[in-house]
């Protein structure tokens, strides 16, 4: 998901915060990660095998946009926000830190 969020910043010319507590993680994947002793919320942000779609909506779409998607079975989940391009791209972490959101 990283690189794809850059990618769109870069090519939009604006910014965005990600919050990391908003990140779906799937059940499966949290399982694994344990098992494993890694860290799911990498394999989300880095491990590009998600399939999931990311885009950008107007907010004041959004409930509407969602909706519609669980109407077809699907889910639209809100991970963070576009900001200003002078902000970069950011992590807003679960302990209130923000960190550079690298692709």
């Amino acid at each position: 998901m990283a690189s794809d969020l850059h990618e769109l910043t870069t090519c939009s010319g604006v910014g965005a915060k990600v919050i990391e507590s908003e990140l779906p993680i799937p059940e499966e994947v949290a399982l694994a990660g344990r098992n494993l002793s890694a860290n799911a919320k990498a394999w989300v942000l880095y491990g590009g095998e998600e399939y999931s779609l990311l885009l950008t909506l107007d907010a004041g779409k959004f409930e509407k946009a969602r909706r519609r998607l669980r109407r077809l079975g699907s889910d639209l989940v809100a991970i963070g926000e576009v900001r200003p391009k002078k902000e970069g791209v950011t992590l807003l972490k679960t302990d209130g830190t923000r960190a550079s959101f690298d692709a």
